[in-house]
């Protein structure tokens, strides 16, 4: 296999790392904003840190946003992701109950960057069925590392690419910055009513610096536990009926369709429902260590580390109806010789029309023509062991002359994530199926005895179907270096120019190793399966359910299970040949910015100039050997940014910019995935990045030191979208099915991967409003309308990932001498999250309340009550209407009870 490279880039970095060297250089745009231009503020308390965001906003050159901890270790959420909601503009998803990633006006997360300190933060993910991607994994940081933080919503030239959505800039404290001797410490638990379990929580910080102010260290440690159940109605995937391969199974049962001439109209149909149960520990450690030196007036050093783990170990259990496998694929309706009276009938059915696409909502799957039932009664089960690890050591030097500022900037940034062992085990029974499904996302399904059922509360008379288990580790991986030089000027219109250089090493794989082809029989063939009978689930859905439910069944011992498995001779993992890859990216890229200052407007004008070259490098699946490809693309960005002074009150602000981002890793990976009915799926090396032409406009009325009225409106106009599309490939396969691949034989294959060619546009309207009432009220809210949609190479209307055309954020506070209290709202519309099994699938609308309150016992010591999801919300997701549903699934209300000192 091909390995890593060491660049010159690489080698540079990790010298300077290891010798101390030091560059000197302008600080990056915000970064000199906050030092030259925002008010200092002492923040302490939420009307304090409420000021020090507007003030950020006030002064900013560009259009941002920003929010600032109320104190050490007092950010507003327990997840910075749960506090970037509180913006205007912006959304997050919580798939798993915690906030994870975030869209920016109503882009996708992976088209957002996340910066810490100005540089890339590695990241990587943990589930398996989620694509490799450019978006930041926000459950690895602990908010109690971050002491503010900015979303830039308009580039500036000498801010990284790769954002066409929008930067979040995220900032960690500075010894120099505080008080010598400063201590900061917490300690609480954190309870869940559906785990009903108590999990630990602590943090802390230690702050010094030498009495001349030249030299500081700081340290800080996180720990949380966090216990977290996830209850799921799922239902895998609906087949549309009108391709010939789903009709012709369907088609002997559903009157409306002629199977031999592949002719009329049937319903569409899922092959599979579940009660799933997904439990799971997550364990997060953050460490952060800076060290500061100041050896004079004009030269300023910084060293930072930050170490981020979290460790997950989690188990899903489902109990399934798998009629899909029933009355499918024993048909395997693309080979012309098959038996479709293996087929399951489908009886007693309803059909659900409401917009001429017509589904299957309410039927019984019976016999097949053989008078036989299949395996419909099933149970999943997976248990999956992660740890994610991210790494920054970062390196960085300013050095302030008489009328410039030199910056420099170098460091390297390690993600390792995936999944070290994931267990499949699945158990299977020949019955049939009673399924009833809701437009609301409740699905009911049962076995009853007359259909060949057997009980749920254990698993005597299954048959051991399938055992498995799959390692697929992830690493991500970026080395930089920058060079930055500002000249202060004493004109009239430029008040300074800056010019500066990067260099980054990108690197990005994916390894894995699978027993999926392994010989199990001695553990599968005439097992006692009721010997793996786990203990029984708690009661599920509670919240959801109806009497025709399940909520309880017998889960398995999958531990029992690994056990034995791990006894059976002669097993050897192989190779995961079609999940292995590794990509490259050595990225250069230069800017020129000009900083404007004719009194009441001011501004920034400036272009970057970015040159990428990719290196993709995959398995043939043919014969298993190791290939790469390779393109490269360069970009030239330019942006400008305006801001005018009506009164001192009232700034109009104006930017118009080109943006990029970079098209995710699964879909640059050159892996391919074929199968028997001769389609398949791969990557794309030769993709080119999202372009984006964007205009935006914002009036601001700041009526008190406290008080903002907003209006922004933003136009993003997108090029290169990137959609997925079919396409006929001749490729050298096995294609009789003969066991091996003769001289010359190839097949024609339907491929869908991922191409350019799409366009798309987003239109929007923010409102923000931001004030106090009163001597010890306030309120804060926002809101959103994001308008859309792209069109593909053929000209039909494509959805966009990620966008919901309304957000509303609310929030109202607190707070006297003694007390702090906090509710805060939040609601996003229905949007797309993506693809599967050739839909178009749609989280439906969500809202969540969440409540703070805080007493100080002394000036230095508080407790602390919060309370997350107050109203219990439910995650729904559907293909296409709601009476098609993916899943809905419930996670509880969380509460925290804390203690903290500060001194």
């Amino acid at each position: 296999m091909k390995q890593l490279k060491l660049t010159p880039i690489t080698l540079a970095v990790n010298a300077a790392l290891l010798t101390g060297l030091a560059y000197t250089a302008p600080a990056l745009a915000a970064e000199q904003t906050a030092e030259e231009e925002i008010e200092v503020i002492a923040v302490k308390g939420i009307r304090a840190s409420a000021k020090a965001n507007l003030n950020t906003k006030r002064f900013a050159d560009s259009i941002v946003d920003a929010i600032t901890a109320e104190d050490i270790g007092k950010f507003p959420d327990k997840n910075v992701a749960e506090s970037l909601q509180r913006v205007a503009g912006v959304s997050i998803t919580r798939d798993f109950g915690e906030g994870e990633k975030v869209s920016i006006r109503g882009t996708a997360p992976q088209l957002n960057n996340t910066l810490l300190n100005g540089q890339a933060v590695a990241t990587t993910k943990w589930w398996a069925l989620e694509p490799s991607s450019r978006s930041f994994n926000f459950s690895l940081l602990p908010s109690e590392l971050v002491s503010a933080l900015e979303v830039y919503k308009s580039p500036e030239a000498k801010i990284d690419e790769g954002a066409i959505g929008g930067t979040v800039i995220l900032r960690t404290r500075k010894p120099l910055d505080l008080d010598s001797g400063t201590i900061y410490g917490s300690a609480g638990v954190r309870y869940n009513d559906k785990t009903e379990s108590s999990d630990p929580q602590f943090s802390g910080l230690f702050s010094w610096k030498n009495e001349d102010e030249t030299f500081g260290i700081l340290a800080s440690i996180i720990q949380q536990g966090r216990e977290q159940r996830r209850d799921g109605l799922e239902a895998f995937g609906w087949f549309d009926a009108t391709r010939a391969d789903t009709a012709a199974s369907v088609g002997k049962s559903i009157p409306g369709w002629d199977y031999d001439t592949n002719t009329g109209k049937t319903a569409s149909w899922n092959w599979g429902m579940g009660s799933a149960y997904f439990d799971q520990e997550r364990d997060r450690l953050g460490l952060n260590l800076t060290a500061q030196m100041r050896p004079s007036d004009n030269l300023d050093l910084t060293l930072n580390i930050v170490d981020s783990e979290l460790k997950q170990t989690n188990t899903n259990n489902n109990y399934i109806s798998s009629h899909g496998w029933a009355a499918y694929m024993p048909c395997t309706p693309w080979d012309p010789a098959s038996d479709f009276e293996l087929c399951a009938g489908i009886e007693d059915y309803t059909l659900t029309d409401p917009s001429g696409v017509a589904a299957l909502t309410k039927y019984t799957i019976g016999k097949n023509g053989h008078g036989d039932y299949q395996l419909n009664q099933m149970n999943e089960s997976l248990a999956r062991v992660s740890t994610l690890t991210t790494q920054v050591i970062d390196l960085e030097a300013n050095y302030t002359g008489d009328n410039y500022t030199i910056h420099a900037q170098v460091g390297v940034t390690e993600a390792n994530g995936g999944y070290d062992r994931e267990d499949l085990v699945n158990f299977g029974h020949a019955s049939g199926s009673n399924i009833e499904i809701y437009d609301n996302g409740l699905i009911n399904f049962s076995f009853p005895t007359e259909l060949g059922g057997l009980p749920t509360d254990s698993y005597a008379g299954f048959d051991f179907r399938q055992y498995r288990w799959n390692s697929r580790p992830e690493v991500d991986k970026e080395t930089y270096a920058q060079a930055d030089f500002k000249y202060e000027l004493d004109g009239d219109v430029i008040s300074s120019i800056e010019v500066g250089v990067k260099f980054r090493d990108k690197e990005h794989s994916q390894s894995g190793v699978t027993t999926e082809t392994q010989d199990y029989s001695a553990l599968i063939d005439n097992a006692d399966t009721s010997k793996y009978d786990g203990a029984m689930s708690p009661d599920l859905h509670s919240s959801v359910a109806n009497a025709g439910t399940l909520t309880r069944y017998a889960t398995i011992d999958i531990d029992k299970i690994r056990a034995d498995a791990d006894k059976v001779s002669g097993i050897t993992p192989t190779i995961d040949y079609g999940n292995v890859y590794q990509l490259t990216e050595d990225i250069t890229a230069a800017y020129v910015q000009a900083n404007l200052d004719m009194g009441e407007l001011k501004g920034n004008v400036g272009v970057r100039l970015v040159n990428t070259e990719v290196t993709s490098a995959a398995y043939e699946l043919s014969d298993n050997t190791w290939f790469s490809e390779s393109s490269s693309y360069s970009d030239v960005l330019p942006s400008l940014n305006l801001s005018y002074s009506l009164s001192d009150d009232l700034i109009i602000r104006g930017a118009a910019s080109k943006t990029m981002s970079r098209a995710n890793y699964a879909d640059l990976a050159a892996t391919r995935t074929l199968s028997a009915n001769l389609t398949g799926s791969g990557g794309n090396t030769e993709l080119k990045p999202y372009d984006a032409t964007n205009f935006d406009l914002s009036v601001e009325w700041y009526f008190s030191d406290e008080g903002l009225l907003s209006l922004a409106l933003f136009n993003k106009q997108i090029d290169s979208f990137i959609f997925n599309s079919a396409e006929q490939a001749t490729l050298s396969y096995d294609c009789d099915q003969s066991g091996s691949i003769e001289p010359g034989e190839t097949c024609i294959f339907t491929m869908t991967r991922p191409n350019n060619g799409a366009e798309a546009k987003n239109t929007g309207i923010e409102v923000s409003f931001q004030m106090p009432i009163g001597e010890y009220f306030g309120v804060v809210a926002n809101y959103t309308y994001s308008d859309a949609e792209g069109k593909n190479a053929a000209g039909d209307t494509i959805d966009l990932a990620g966008n919901s055309k309304n957000t509303v954020n609310l929030t109202g506070y607190f707070e006297n001498d003694n007390i702090s209290a906090r509710v805060a709202y939040n609601q996003r519309s229905s949007y797309l999250t993506g693809f599967t099994f050739g839909g178009a699938n749609t989280a439906d609308a969500y809202s969540q309340l969440d409540a703070s309150v805080s007493y100080n016992l002394t000036d230095n010591w508080s407790v602390t009550l919060e309370g997350q999801n107050l109203t219990d919300s439910e995650v729904f997701h559907y293909q296409g209407q709601k009476y098609r549903p993916i899943g809905l699934y419930t996670f509880g209300r969380s509460y925290y009870v804390s203690t903290s000192f500060n001194f």
